[in-house]
């Protein structure tokens, strides 16, 4: 994946898959020769951008010029399910997006999927004893809330894609609950303005 970062530096957060440490690379302008440098395609496998469960590993990339170094930016959003790659195409597919790579585990096997527009990303991890909220009863930590202009096309698509409408409708005309195909309750809706 290479994407261009207009900015004069950028940070790249790598994960060692050998030793498990995270290290910190600079590099400007732009930083896609710093990832392609460091890729399974250059026959590096020690030292490559790749998802990890206590921090995302993504790519953070952002322009560190005018930043003061303690104020952090999101890198990734990550979500856990029983089938890490049937979630990313999922949400790939509900918002236009891309599966751009996947990640192996210390196995071979892929377990996260990158899914992203370009500017904002989600990691999708493969989690075997991963077990859906059982929404309503249990809180949600958080959840994903998705803007349509046309919101009953959205939900039909949605549910042609694996999404699922549960009974328990809160929202009125205002937003409408679904679950995705690993039981995690999200909304659409026509999106929030300052009036709503």
């Amino acid at each position: 994946m290479v994407l261009p970062i207009p900015s004069k530096r950028c940070t790249v957060l790598m994960y060692n898959i050998e030793s498990g440490e995270r290290r910190t690379r600079l590099t400007g302008p732009f930083c896609a020769p710093l990832l392609a440098s460091a890729g399974p395609d250059r026959g590096d496998r020690s030292l490559l951008p790749l998802p990890h469960p206590l921090h995302s590993g993504v790519p953070l990339m952002t322009d560190t010029s005018a930043r003061p170094t303690t104020v952090g930016t999101v890198a990734s959003y990550a979500f856990w399910g029983p089938d890490g790659k049937t979630l990313a195409e999922f949400y790939a597919a509900a918002l236009g997006w891309k599966v751009a790579q996947e990640f192996p585990d210390e196995n071979g096997v892929p377990t996260a999927f990158l899914v992203t527009d370009g500017s904002t990303t989600f990691v999708f991890y493969t989690a075997k004893d991963f077990k859906a909220p059982n929404w309503p009863e249990d809180e949600l930590p958080f959840h994903l809330d998705l803007a349509f202009t046309d919101v009953p096309a959205a939900e039909r698509r949605l549910l042609e894609l694996g999404a699922t409408k549960p009974g328990h409708q809160l929202g009125g005309e205002h937003w409408t609950v679904l679950l995705d195909p690993s039981g995690q309750p999200f909304c659409i809706s026509a999106g929030w303005s300052e009036s709503s």
